[in-house]
């Protein structure tokens, strides 16, 4: 008998050489294997399954019987197993990410059938790596027939893969205005990357979620925190046809960039981002050391700063003022008025304008305007 069951290994190991390509179908892999190929007994004497493939022939199983395999993922995609039964009240599939069985990364099983469709299946996002997969009986339906099944595999790579688990002791290196994918498994399902900021100003966050639904709420959500977690901004969650999008604004400095979510691929950018500028478009005295500065109204900003010089190149004699949204003057035509006082007589001004935006007490700008000029009265 043991004979015979070594041998029935080995002839398995064999024919599972043998491949052809299978239709063409939402679950068919990419090879078939043409006959059955006998599980190993243990978890040590696993039998290595292609990542695509089928069986065309049936594997006997006996009562209370297990059989083990195993398969290598050569990079984080979608794994999807089928399980069809002949002959039997219960077989149950396991697919655990180590020969530790404390944790199961997917399962399965059919009841009382025969010959069925592959309806016993499961899918799930899985990470680069070996998975062992065991398959148990339990009692054949009828005594005089032997019990049996077949397994399908496939994979749908991502076509990236973790080296090693992200912490915030051990982030990736994120280059600011790059696009970045990554993906998110049943086995990984948190990302750290680390970003330095060397200029303040305003940033642009963007993420789509680029999977299909494996199960559950497939998403990746982003949060970004300065350098020791004290403080931080959620940047947004993208899921299936919904990407992510946030303006930030970050004085310089390293951050850390910290994306959870479930079994999704995903693909992320941080750009610099220039806040709206202002413009001058008219410029009169309307008194004697005044001046009425007209500028363009912008939306979304909390305020205007106006420089004035009398040398057109701003290089010297210059003054800046400051002016919140309610110290300015509507008027009409999307513009808006700002008076300055206290000029020299009859001495020609130069004025150029930039918006502002306030966050957590800090002040971000956008360049400069060009100038007008005119002469005080």
């Amino acid at each position: 008998m043991k004979k015979e069951k070594l041998l029935k290994k080995f002839g398995g190991v064999l024919l599972a050489l043998t491949m052809a390509v299978s239709p063409i179908g939402a679950f068919n892999p990419e090879t078939k294997i043409v006959a059955e190929a006998a599980g190993g007994s243990t978890f040590d004497t696993t039998v290595e399954l292609p990542a695509n493939m089928e069986w065309t022939g049936w594997n006997e199983i006996g009562v209370a019987s297990q059989d083990f395999y195993k398969v290598t993922l050569p990079s984080d995609g979608i794994f999807k197993i089928g399980l069809m039964l002949k002959n039997t009240s219960h077989i149950g599939l396991d697919v655990f990410n180590s020969s530790d069985t404390s944790y199961r990364v997917m399962t399965t099983g059919q009841m009382n059938v025969d010959d069925s469709a592959w309806t016993g299946t499961d899918s799930k996002a899985l990470s680069a790596g070996t998975y062992y997969i065991r398959v148990s009986s339990e009692s054949p339906r009828n005594r005089s027939q032997k019990q049996s099944y077949r397994l399908k595999t496939v994979f749908e790579s991502y076509g990236v893969s973790e080296n090693g688990k992200d912490t915030y002791d051990n982030p990736k290196e994120y280059t600011l205005n790059t696009t970045v994918t990554d993906s998110f498994t049943a086995t990984d399902a948190e990302d750290w990357y680390k970003v330095n900021i060397t200029q303040e100003g305003k940033y642009h966050y963007t993420a789509v979620a680029e999977s299909e639904v494996v199960s559950g709420y497939n998403y990746a959500d982003a949060t970004l925190y300065n350098q020791d977690l004290f403080e931080k901004q959620h940047l947004g969650k993208a899921c299936s046809g919904s990407p992510a999008s946030s303006d930030i604004y970050l004085a310089p400095g390293t951050y850390y960039l910290k994306i959870e979510g479930n079994q999704v691929k995903y693909t992320f950018s941080l750009n610099n981002a220039k806040i709206e500028n202002g413009k001058v478009t008219k410029v009169k005295s309307p008194g004697k050391k005044k001046a009425e500065i007209t500028i363009k109204d912008v939306t979304g900003v909390n305020g205007y700063e106006i420089q004035f010089s009398t040398n057109k190149n701003f290089s010297k004699n210059v003054k800046t003022k400051s002016f919140e949204i309610a110290k300015t003057q509507i008027a009409g035509n999307n513009k808006r008025k700002i008076k300055i006082k206290k000029l020299k007589r009859h001495k020609k001004y130069y004025f150029r304008v930039r918006t502002y935006i306030e966050h957590n007490n800090v002040k971000y700008y956008s360049d400069w305007s060009d100038a007008k000029s005119v002469k005080i009265k």
